[in-house]
């Protein structure tokens, strides 16, 4: 199966919000076809609005991300209040998955914890129509994949899926195959970037111009048959537009090799 390509807007950093629709209209015209944003970079009263959006140009909502101190006790009831709101956002507007980051002080004990929090969140999400899913950095990876397999084991499929984020597993040292064969039926999708340099002096660059083995993400993405890749260029050397461009020129050439 040859999957579709889709766009996180993080490139275009805090002109997000009120540049929705002409970020919309350029990366269909490129031809994305999915989009995910952070969701401080909605209006949340403006349901309509946003729907017409996604007609308009035929991108498909595909997650809201969400992020928060979820693991502070002084800020757990703030944060339920955020979550809440997200997914009766997401919900609305047609968004398919609700996304969040963790905690980077986790360890394995703690993410024991975190993993009944995680859970009811994404059984949250199923009740309302919409699918949860935990996005990795590196820090989880590390040490064997220790913490990630905890919250592997201490989830259910049916609750919590995971968008696998290449570059930050490549940073934390973890072959790629075992990477997807963690996780297996669970992956909601991919986050795709290129890197160079070792962690904690690393920079995320374009598709290609970096050092992650492309060719062999391409092969583990179709091997799992994974329907969505999305480009996520946390920093680039270029303005948004070209930076995007050129990691859909990159995509395309990829998967027809």
């Amino acid at each position: 199966m040859k999957p579709r390509f889709g766009a996180q807007t993080i490139v275009w950093g805090e002109r997000i919000k009120d540049n929705y629709e002409s970020i919309l209209e350029f990366l269909s015209s490129e031809g994305y076809e999915a989009v995910e944003t952070g969701i401080r970079h909605f209006y949340p009263d403006r349901i309509s609005y946003y729907e017409e959006l996604f007609r308009r140009y035929r991108i498909t909502p595909l997650a809201v991300h969400i992020g928060g101190k979820f693991w502070e006790p002084n800020q757990a009831e703030e944060e339920r209040k955020k979550f809440d709101l997200s997914i009766r956002f997401a919900q609305k507007v047609g968004f398919q998955y609700l996304v969040v980051s963790g905690n980077p002080l986790e360890t394995p004990r703690t993410m024991e914890q975190a993993s009944a929090f995680y859970g009811a969140m994404g059984e949250e999400c199923r009740v309302q129509g919409i699918r949860f899913a935990y996005h990795n950095h590196n820090w989880e990876l590390k040490n064997g994949a220790e913490i990630y397999r905890v919250l592997l084991k201490r989830t259910k499929a049916v609750d919590v899926s995971f968008v696998l984020d290449i570059a930050w597993a490549s940073l934390a040292g973890i072959p790629l195959a075992e990477f997807f064969e963690l996780t297996a039926e669970r992956v909601a999708y991919v986050h795709i970037k290129d890197a160079r340099g070792q962690e904690g002096n690393h920079e995320f660059c374009e598709l290609g111009t970096g050092e992650l083995p492309l060719g062999e993400v391409r092969k583990l993405i179709r091997e799992y048959n994974i329907p969505w890749v999305v480009v996520e260029q946390d920093t680039t050397r270029f303005e948004p537009k070209e930076s995007m461009r050129r990691n859909l020129t990159y995509l395309k050439k990829l998967f027809q090799a």
